[in-house]
């Protein structure tokens, strides 16, 4: 995502279709957020977290 070109598709349609993938979206985070999106590691899983951005 944070390559994507934002204008075509609106942000959040992007992480509906993730959803819809099976890939869980962290919400944006003040203590745990960076700038960009980020993979955050939960056990043996990877979750997107949200960028500030």
């Amino acid at each position: 995502m944070n390559s994507q070109s934002m204008g075509f598709y609106a942000p959040a349609q992007i992480v509906r279709d993730d959803r819809e993938h099976g890939v869980r979206v962290l919400p944006v985070d003040v203590n745990f957020s960076d700038l960009d999106n980020l993979l955050e590691p939960c056990g043996v899983a990877l979750h997107l977290r949200l960028g500030l951005r």
